[in-house]
C-alpha cells in the first residue's frame, strides 16, 4: 500500500472505531445527557442523547473531510496525504477526539470521574506530540504558524516552528499541571496559548527584519 493510502487507512480505521463505539452505546444512553461541562469539570449544559451523538459523529466526519480536502486544494502540492506531519497532525486530532468521545459516552453512562482531571492531562499530552510534529513542519500554506512572515520565508518558518515545537511543549506541561488547579485550570491552557500564539507571530516579524534586513 502507498504511503498515502496508508495515512488515509489510519484516519478511516479511527472514524469507524468511533462511530461504532457511538452505535453500540447509544441504547444505553439516557434520553437526556451532559452537553457541556464548565469551570472545574461540572457539568452545566444538557441535551437530547440523539442531538449529542449526532454532534460527535458530524464533527468526526468533518475533520475526515479536511483531511481528504486540504491536499486537493493545495495550489502548491506541498501538502500530500503523505506528508508526514500533515498525516500526523490529523490522525492525531482524530484519535484525541475519539478519547473525547469515550469520556463523554462514559460520562453519561453514569461513571463518576471530574472531567477536568482527566480532559488537562489528555490536552496536555496532545499538545505535547503536536509540538514534536510542528517543529518538523515544512512550509506550506495550510498547516502550522502560518504568518506574513513565515509563509515570505522558508528560513523563518523553520525557525518560528523550532520555536512553536518547544512552546507547545511547554503549554502541554502547564495543561497537565492544571489538574492541581481544576478551577483555573482552563483559564492557565487558554492563557498560555495565547501567549504563545502572540509571542509566535511578533517573533516571526522579528525574525524576518533581522533575515531580510
Amino acid at each position: 500500500m502507498s504511503k498515502d493510502g496508508s495515512g488515509m487507512k489510519i484516519a478511516y480505521i479511527l472514524v469507524v472505531a468511533n462511530l461504532l463505539i457511538s452505535v453500540v452505546t447509544y441504547p444505553m444512553l439516557p434520553d437526556r445527557i451532559i452537553m457541556h461541562w464548565g469551570a472545574g469539570g461540572v457539568p452545566d449544559g444538557y441535551g437530547s442523547k440523539l442531538s449529542g451523538t449526532l454532534l460527535m459523529q458530524l464533527v468526526q466526519f468533518f475533520m475526515l473531510g479536511i483531511y481528504v480536502v486540504i491536499p486537493r486544494i493545495d495550489p502548491q502540492k506541498k501538502v500530500t496525504m503523505s506528508t508526514g506531519y500533515y498525516k500526523d497532525i490529523m490522525n492525531l486530532m482524530l484519535a484525541y477526539f475519539m478519547f473525547f468521545n469515550v469520556l463523554f459516552i462514559t460520562q453519561n453512562l453514569g461513571y463518576d470521574y471530574n472531567m477536568t482531571s482527566v480532559m488537562m492531562p489528555a490536552i496536555g499530552v496532545l499538545l505535547f506530540f503536536l509540538g514534536d510534529i510542528l517543529g518538523k513542519a515544512e512550509p506550506n500554506w495550510f498547516v502550522g504558524m502560518r504568518t506574513p512572515w513565515t509563509l515570505s520565508n522558508d528560513d523563518v518558518w523553520r525557525s518560528t516552528h523550532e520555536k512553536a515545537g518547544f512552546l507547545f511543549k511547554v503549554c502541554g506541561g502547564i495543561s497537565v499541571a492544571g489538574v492541581l488547579f481544576p478551577v483555573y485550570s482552563i483559564w492557565l491552557l487558554v492563557g498560555s496559548i495565547t501567549v504563545t500564539a502572540f509571542y509566535l507571530v511578533v517573533f516571526s516579524y522579528t525574525e524576518f527584519k533581522r533575515l531580510e534586513g
